[in-house]
């Protein structure tokens, strides 16, 4: 009989004290029905020691190994050979409750995905069910991190990612997560939150989202294009549409400042940011309204947006000049 879970965890040179940590806490789950298949991604690192002893300790591992194409295709590879009526990510540096799969299994029972809350900076969920019309009518709830970015703190059913060929775009560096999700999401009739803090999130300084990449605004824009219409499928209220620029805002502006921050060329940098500034979706932040009634833009940000809108890409260095000798 096949296992009604499938886990799959991806790694690269990861340390080993961090995957056994990882391991460990998938083999103490209280729920049991479960196989575990660990995608090593061509790691230079000798792991046959850790191998040997998990193998040997449990049956329910299944080791594999891939040459090293990044951790989109590990985690497509894991999908590939899994067996499980369900699937769950976790991540080789992460670690998850002893009941995080219990929680989630149980969670999904009347939905198609059980999205769990994550220990990281407090990334909490509503404790609720929601139809596919209530949850993409209402991003000031369910546009978080949590819930259209992370993809393992989550349990999904084998059949939607497998019938609708649902893969991680191993194109992408950044973003991957959230662009899986999208896809994800279109065969999603409901959807099930619970607040338990169920995953537990180690931030890597050593990641790829903390290193600069060139292509960041190819990959980015791809992002947001697919979250805005994820949120636009069915017409918002005032309130929604508003926390929708809101999130707009900050996604552009977190763009701006990291190439002004990071990109030392001045030509590369002065091109990038006038194509960011071109894009369709940045327009839409003329249409924030910059009131004290409007909650979801602060001050700061009202005088950020004014200052744009007036000086153009000499107010984005302005405010980023401003914010960095606060």
């Amino acid at each position: 009989m096949n296992s009604k879970i499938s886990v799959i965890v991806p790694f690269y040179n990861i340390n080993k004290l961090a995957l056994r940590r990882c391991i460990d806490s998938i083999l103490r789950q209280s729920y049991r029905d479960f196989e575990l298949i660990i995608v090593n991604d061509g790691s230079s690192k000798n792991y046959e020691d850790i191998e040997k002893e998990y193998l040997e300790k449990d049956n329910r591992i299944i080791f594999i190994r891939n040459e090293h194409a990044g951790v989109s295709a590990a985690r497509n590879k894991g999908i590939e050979v899994s067996k499980g009526e369900y699937i769950a990510f976790v991540d080789s540096d992460d670690y998850v409750e002893e009941n995080y799969l219990s929680t989630l299994y149980n969670a999904i029972q009347d939905s198609d995905i059980a999205i769990g809350a994550v220990l990281v900076q407090n990334y909490w969920t509503y404790h609720r069910w929601e139809d596919r019309r209530l949850f993409f009518s209402q991003p000031s709830r369910y546009n978080g991190l949590q819930y259209i970015n992370f993809c393992w703190n989550k349990l999904y059913k084998s059949r939607i990612i497998k019938d609708n060929n649902i893969k991680f775009d191993e194109s992408v560096k950044l973003g991957e997560d959230a662009l899986f999700l999208n896809e994800y999401y279109k065969y999603c009739e409901s959807f099930r939150s619970v607040k338990s803090y169920l995953y537990f999130y180690e931030y890597n300084y050593n990641s790829a989202v903390n290193k600069y990449d060139l292509n960041f605004w190819n990959w980015e824009q791809k992002v947001i294009q697919v979250q805005w219409d994820l949120f636009h499928q069915y017409p918002l209220s005032d309130f929604e549409e508003q926390a929708m620029l809101s999130w707009l805002y900050r996604k552009f502006k977190y763009v701006l400042y990291y190439y002004i921050d990071r990109e030392s060329d001045k030509n590369q940098r002065s091109m990038i940011l006038k194509n960011v500034v071109s894009h369709p979706l940045f327009e839409k932040l003329k249409e924030c309204k910059l009131t004290k009634e409007n909650v979801h833009f602060n001050s700061n940000d009202c005088k950020i947006l004014k200052i744009w809108s007036n000086l153009g890409i000499n107010g984005i260095y302005l405010t980023r000049l401003i914010a960095k000798y606060k």
